[in-house]
């Protein structure tokens, strides 16, 4: 009979350690002969991550908290110990990193509470402090040690990205935050890292530190500090790179669900000969359900999370975001920026494709918005683009907006990306917080725009149609009263509105497209007569019921101001026997009224100048801490299981 190989018996010793232990067997009664070297002998033993991983995830939280407790709590700080002492020479470092990974991730997703984690992990609270302590000076010491090989400081580095990503908001994360050292570290480390996927993994890192307690303990969280005033514009550029490349992968991912790329000849005639085969007569390559978008954005997107942040956070980082954006010495690579907005574009066109789905459309509008709230980062957007090519946007949903001709600034993007927001995600369950946001960065860009004097060439009626959809569809298939914010989405899309009209004649590009955005608000005044009735009348209610319902009165005295002018033009068709008349006839009237006395009632140019819009909702609601538990989700998930040093 032949005899097991050498890794048959080592694997077979590796498995029956742990079921022994997990058996109760004490490690002095597995190898008694061992002089107290069982856990160096073990960590010896190369890891089997999946059967161990199998187990782990097959206990019970009851089991995990009491039978196995102490057995957790001997592993792991064995683990920690191990990994800290022994030499990269040695396979004991190695897979002591990798039994710290399977465990962390297996016991830190059974959902416990914040002291069940330091009972599991230390055996009880009381010992937490120093267990607790003594694991994140390991991760600290193999992650800042330069001698130290880049593959155990990596694997490290993820050990506590792991652990972040488990605890999320919990009690045992302050553990790292008192470790400030990591701040340097991390962003040396980024600054340093050499593929996109180690940089996105050392800016989630940090991310998930700066946002620890952040809502009600800011001041004390010295990670958040440090993000606003450290100034290291190498490692932001290496984070500009790795936003840059990692965007570009998840378009090509969707792209191959449905290529909605311009056809080349040769593959249009391919297609062609192909359509004509018997069994491809009738097939078709379109695809848009939802369905087949659930899996993306791909886990690596979440990259997205530190962008933002370090977007809303440092003016340091937007000041390399925005040089990136301008510069010229490079004219055929595509900045960050680019990419974000290219790769966005399919995340918004498809964000009702599941929760997940919602969660980065909306961390999407997010990053817009912080754009759209820094007048250097919409300069930067407005200027000319420095290449050739525009910026490929999504076109897998129907209606396509129209393909530009040529390159365009990278603003006009941004503003078809709210567009494709409006247009794709209109269903009863609302996003209405997304829609907000949405709302707020085009109402920023425009102020930005007329703020300028900027006439800026673009395809306004696909905006002001869509806007007007919106409306439509809150007049019809939304429950205002019932559905949280609805109404004062319904609000600020009137004033948006009402903007968009007093700045027209100052940044629309030429006579022609004010002459079209006075007839489509003509054309819209039966969706604008459906939410007149919800609006308060001002005149009626005393001051301290309009200061208590602010959005609402200022909705009404736009809706007022539209209204007015809606009247003023349809009266003047009406008085020309408008029945039975052609668009280009009603367009031609409008266009006589307009370039003979300007836009009637609009007795002076521009966006509104008091606090209306710097006190609105969307001004203020940049933060994307609902996003966290879903950042915690795919940062596991990047995480890869095994390791390869």
């Amino acid at each position: 009979m032949a005899r097991p190989s050498l890794h048959t018996r080592l694997s077979s010793k590796f498995d029956s350690n742990f079921t022994k232990l997990f058996q109760g067997v004490t490690p002095d009664r597995i190898q008694p002969n061992g002089s107290g070297t069982f856990w160096h002998d073990h960590f010896g033993l190369d890891v089997r991550a999946e059967w161990l991983s199998a187990q782990l995830n097959r206990m019970s939280n009851e089991d995990c908290l009491h039978q196995q407790r102490l057995v957790f709590a001997a592993l792991f700080q064995a683990a920690v110990a191990t990994a800290r002492d022994a030499s990269p020479e040695q396979p004991q470092k190695r897979n002591a990193l990798e039994t710290l990974s399977i465990m962390l991730r297996a016991l830190l997703t059974k959902n416990f509470s914040g002291w069940e984690i330091m009972e599991v992990l230390a055996g009880s609270v009381g010992d937490a402090d120093a267990v607790l302590t003594s694991f994140v000076e390991t991760i600290n010491q193999l992650v800042s040690d330069a001698s130290t090989p880049l593959p155990f400081r990596r694997r490290a580095l993820q050990i506590g990205l792991l652990f972040m990503c488990g605890v999320n908001q919990l009690s045992p994360g302050a553990f790292f935050i008192r470790a400030i050292e990591f701040l340097p570290v991390s962003l040396s480390t980024l600054r340093t890292s050499q593929s996109a996927s180690f940089s996105a993994e050392c800016a989630l890192f940090l991310t998930f530190l700066a946002n620890y307690h952040k809502s009600d303990a800011a001041t004390l969280n010295p990670f958040l500090k440090g993000v606003k005033e450290v100034q290291d514009a190498p490692a932001y550029a290496q984070l500009c790179i790795c936003v840059q490349v990692i965007c570009a992968s998840a378009v090509k991912l969707y792209q191959d669900v449905s290529d909605d790329t311009p056809p080349t000849i040769i593959a249009s005639f391919s297609s062609l000969m192909t359509s004509l085969r018997p069994d491809k007569a009738f097939a078709s390559t379109h695809v848009d359900t939802r369905e087949h978008y659930k899996h993306l954005p791909p886990v690596q997107a979440v990259v997205l999370f530190p962008l933002h942040e370090f977007l809303l956070q440092s003016e340091s980082f937007r000041t390399v975001f925005v040089a990136d954006a301008t510069d010229d010495a490079s004219p055929d690579v595509r900045p960050c920026i680019h990419e974000v907005l290219s790769a966005t574009s399919y995340i918004l066109t498809h964000g009702a494709s599941s929760p997940r789905g919602a969660a980065y459309a909306s961390l999407c509008l997010k990053i817009l918005a912080v754009c759209a709230s820094h007048a250097n980062i919409l300069g930067a957007l407005a200027t000319e683009p420095r290449g050739k090519k525009d910026i490929w946007l999504c076109r897998q949903r129907e209606p396509h907006l129209p393909l530009p001709s040529g390159a365009r600034p990278a603003l006009a993007s941004l503003l078809d990306c709210c567009i494709l927001w409006l247009r794709h995600n209109m269903l009863k369950r609302l996003e209405v917080g997304s829609y907000i946001t949405c709302i707020g960065v085009l109402h920023r860009s425009l102020q930005y725009l007329y703020s300028e004097r900027k006439r800026f060439v673009y395809h306004w009626d696909e905006l002001w149609k869509s806007l007007i959809g919106l409306l439509d569809f809150l007049a019809t298939k939304v429950d205002l009263a019932s559905t949280p914010r609805a109404e004062e989405l319904v609000h600020l899309t009137i004033m948006l509105l009402r903007s968009a009209l007093l700045a027209s004649e100052a940044i629309l590009p030429t006579p022609a497209a004010v002459h079209q955005y006075v007839y489509e608000l003509v054309r819209s005044h039966g969706v604008l007569q459906k939410h007149k009735a919800a609006l308060p009348y001002a005149s009626t209610r005393s001051a301290s019921q309009k200061r208590g319902q602010t959005s609402a009165f200022r909705a009404s005295r736009a809706m007022a101001e539209l209204e007015k002018v809606i009247s003023y033009y349809s009266d003047k068709l009406a008085g020309k026997d408008a029945s039975g008349r052609t668009v280009e006839a009603v367009m031609a009237s409008i266009r006589a009224e307009v370039d003979r006395d300007g836009i009637f009632g609009m007795t002076h140019g521009g966006a509104e100048t008091d606090e209306d819009h710097e006190q609105s909702a969307y001004s203020k609601d940049l933060s994307a801490a609902s996003f966290s538990p879903w950042a915690c989700i795919d940062g596991l998930a990047l995480v890869p299981l095994e390791f390869v040093y």
